[in-house]
């Protein structure tokens, strides 16, 4: 992947370095397990860096930008998506871009860009490890749960949703 972009601008005098790669996949090897595609999803964004910064000769690293997946139906499972929030927290090289999505549409395709290119100048230009929105701390008590999620100022729409007792 790193190669023919480098050949090219080679051909027209001009430098290439490569930034990030933007992974986007489904569940479909959920059957392989949780440790599997952890360990296969941080080996894939390690050797992709290696690789790039082997060709290219660049000190920068390479991160890989992966929109997390999700999966419903009688055979729901969680392994992919959950191997990718902690694949995004544990390797340096992986961003996670987005939250979970079933069946994409070309509207969430659409959102699904924004937020790979809002996770890119977050991490490349402003030097931010991105983090998309998720839960920070949830706590169960009897029949209520409280949710507390790693952004501030979130509220509950009631526009478009009625508002009901306890938001629900």
């Amino acid at each position: 992947l790193c190669q023919a972009p480098l050949v090219r601008a080679q051909e027209q005098g001009r430098r290439f370095v490569a930034s990030a790669l933007a992974w986007v996949q489904g569940p479909g090897d959920y059957l392989n397990g949780y440790r599997y595609y952890l360990n296969r999803q941080i080996a894939l964004a390690k050797d992709f860096d290696a690789d790039c910064r082997a060709i290219t000769g660049q000190k920068r690293p390479v991160i890989t930008l992966i929109s997390q997946s999700a999966s419903q139906g009688v055979a729901y499972r969680r392994p992919v998506p959950l191997a990718q929030l902690e694949a995004s927290m544990r390797s340096a090289f992986i961003v996670l871009a987005d939250g979970m999505k079933v069946h994409v549409d070309a509207a969430s395709t659409r959102l699904m860009g924004a937020y790979l290119g809002l996770a890119l100048k977050r991490t490349l230009i402003d030097g931010k490890k991105w983090r998309p929105l998720m839960p920070s701390n949830i706590e169960v008590q009897g029949r209520v749960i409280y949710v507390r999620f790693n952004r501030a100022g979130l509220k509950i729409d009631t526009t478009l949703v009625p508002e009901q007792p306890q938001y629900g």
